[in-house]
């Protein structure tokens, strides 16, 4: 059971932030409750409560803002390479 609730998670994080980098592993992986939540619901057949989703859309709307600078950092990077250039 350690193998699958520890191992195997830790290496595939690893192996993700290889491929696609820190940054966006990082605005991924905050949503995992998220997936927690609706598993336990579809399994498990647990409730779900109003403070749990209204924590989902908290997470939700941080892990939308984490994208939206995350690609404003990245416009500004590549237009101050386009300045660099010119």
């Amino acid at each position: 059971m350690a193998v699958f609730s520890t191992v195997l998670p830790a290496f595939f994080m690893n192996a993700g932030i290889r491929r696609i980098g820190a940054g966006k592993a990082s605005i991924i992986s905050t949503t995992g409750p998220i997936g927690t939540l609706a598993l336990a619901f579809i399994i498990l057949h647990e409730s779900v409560t109003i403070s749990q989703l209204a924590g989902t859309l908290l997470v939700l709307a941080g892990a939308y803002r984490g994208v939206l600078i995350f690609i404003d950092v990245l416009v500004g990077y590549t237009n101050a390479i386009d300045d660099i250039m010119a």
